[in-house]
C-alpha cells in the first residue's frame, strides 16, 4: 500500500488515462479513448486511483451532476468504475478510494448514489450506502404504425454528436417526478457505446429517441427534446410492427399514458444511496442513459 501512489482526475496524462482505460476494457469491456479523443470527457467526470510504476491498481470514479425531484433540484455525485486490477485484489485498494471520493463530496453532496450488482451488494453498506430498489414501468398496448422513417444516427459522426449534445442542453425534463441533468457526459458514452446502434432523430419533433425493438417488445431509454413529449407523439414517431409491450428505462411521466404495470425491479444493476437530502419517490427508476 505504502508504494502505490494516488492520483486524481489525471485525464490529460496519455499514460496514466490509458492505463486506466485498459483496466476498464479488461474489467468492464469498455474503453474509454474514445470518449476522451472525441471531448466527451468533461470535467464532471473524476477518477481516483491507485497506481503502480505507473501502472493502475486501482480505481473509483466519481461523476458530478444534478437530480431534480418533483421540481427541487440537488447536487448529486454518483460513483463509478469500481475495479481493481488482478494482482491487487483483496488488499481493500477499493475501500480506501470510495473513502477518498467520500471524504471528498459528503460536505457539499445532497445525494451520492451508485449502482452495483448483485456480487457486491454486501459491500456498499459498509459505508453507509441503503439499498434502494427501483420500479419497472411497462405498458401493455398493441402498436402497428407506419410513422415516416426516422433518422439514425452516427456516433462516429460529430454533426450528429452535436446534434445530440444541442438538443440535451436545452431539454425539458424527461420526468417532473424525478430525472438527472448535467449528465451530458455519461450520456454521450452511452450514445457511443451502450446504444450505438439505437439513438434515431425525428425531424417532425427535432427529438433524439433512443429505443430499440426486440420481438414484441418496444424499449424506449430516453427521449431528448426542448419540450415535453407527449407520449403518442412519441409512439407515432417510432415506425414498428406488432408490437405487444413498451418497457421504460426511465420514469414516465405523459400526461396522455399511464404504465400499465409498475414492480419493483429486480435485475442486475441495484441502486445504493447515501447521503440523501429529501425523500426518494416510492416508485421511480433513474434514466439509464444517466447510468455512469
Amino acid at each position: 500500500m505504502d508504494e502505490l501512489r494516488f492520483l486524481s482526475d489525471y485525464k490529460e496524462t496519455d499514460s496514466y488515462r490509458r492505463s486506466f482505460s485498459d483496466l476498464a476494457l479488461k474489467v468492464f469491456g469498455i474503453n474509454f479513448e474514445e470518449w476522451y479523443a472525441k471531448g466527451y470527457w468533461d470535467d464532471s467526470f473524476i477518477c481516483y486511483s491507485y497506481f503502480d510504476h505507473g501502472e493502475i491498481a486501482a480505481n473509483v470514479s466519481a461523476s458530478e451532476l444534478d437530480i431534480v425531484i418533483e421540481g427541487q433540484k440537488m447536487n448529486a455525485v454518483q460513483i463509478g468504475t469500481v475495479m481493481t486490477a488482478p494482482e491487487f485484489r483483496n488488499k481493500g485498494l477499493a475501500a480506501a478510494l470510495l473513502n477518498k471520493v467520500l471524504e471528498e463530496y459528503e460536505s457539499t453532496a445532497d445525494v451520492i448514489y451508485l449502482f452495483a450488482n448483485e456480487s457486491v451488494l454486501n459491500f456498499y453498506p459498509k459505508f453507509g450506502f441503503n439499498m434502494v430498489r427501483e420500479s419497472s414501468y411497462s405498458l401493455r398496448l398493441d402498436v402497428s404504425n407506419s410513422a415516416s422513417p426516422l433518422r439514425k444516427l452516427d456516433p462516429g459522426s460529430s454533426e450528429d454528436m452535436e446534434l445530440i449534445c444541442g438538443l440535451y442542453e436545452k431539454k425539458a425534463l424527461l420526468s417532473r417526478k424525478i430525472d438527472v441533468e448535467q449528465s451530458k457526459g455519461i450520456l454521450l458514452f452511452h450514445c457511443l457505446h451502450t446504444f450505438s446502434d439505437c439513438v434515431y432523430y425525428s425531424p417532425q419533433e427535432n427529438a433524439v429517441l433512443i429505443y430499440k425493438i426486440e420481438g414484441e417488445k418496444l424499449h424506449i431509454y430516453d427521449v431528448i427534446c426542448t419540450r415535453k413529449m407527449l407520449f403518442h407523439e412519441v409512439i407515432s414517431n417510432i415506425p414498428c410492427r406488432n408490437i405487444r409491450e413498451i418497457k421504460f428505462h426511465f420514469t414516465p411521466d405523459f400526461p396522455d399514458m399511464k404504465p400499465s404495470s409498475i414492480v419493483r425491479q429486480e435485475e442486475n444493476d441495484v441502486l445504493f444511496v447515501k447521503n440523501i437530502n429529501t425523500y426518494l419517490p416510492r416508485f421511480f427508476r433513474l434514466p439509464v442513459t444517466s447510468h455512469a
